[in-house]
């Protein structure tokens, strides 16, 4: 089973696919930026459903429909400073237990302050997920 959010545009720019993989880091200037991100998981899937679309299954295609599991795409609109590093966080619904999407959020690494999004109360560092 999983879950994960994979970004997929910055600013109306292409940077993440299936087939090209996704950015673990990306560069921005300062001021207002757009991510795209999507949020998949198959958590909702028979346990055979589940190993192929993970590829546990050899020969298991991820393109498949059915296998894909559940997708949400959606936009951050942020204000970013220059010279400062953001992490984009998430607590897994595996993890939480919460129904429905798991709702992100955006920290400053250095400061900790939150420029985006809300910190579930059950997190206590919002740079880990632990």
């Amino acid at each position: 089973r999983y879950e994960m959010f994979s970004l997929l545009k910055v600013n109306d720019i292409q940077v993440g696919s299936a087939k090209k993989g996704y950015p673990t880091e990306v560069s921005v200037r300062a001021g207002r930026n757009l991510f795209t991100l999507e949020y998949r998981n198959n958590l909702d899937q028979s346990i055979l459903g589940a190993a192929a679309s993970a590829g546990v299954i050899n020969g298991s295609v991820i393109g498949v429909p059915g296998y894909l599991g559940n997708s949400n795409v959606f936009t951050l609109d942020i204000e970013l400073k220059a010279g400062r590093s953001y992490k984009i966080m998430f607590n897994p619904s595996l993890k939480s237990k919460a129904e429905g999407l798991p709702l992100p959020w955006v920290v400053d690494i250095e400061s900790k302050e939150i420029v985006y999004g809300k910190v579930p109360s059950s997190v206590l560092d919002p740079l880990k997920i632990e």
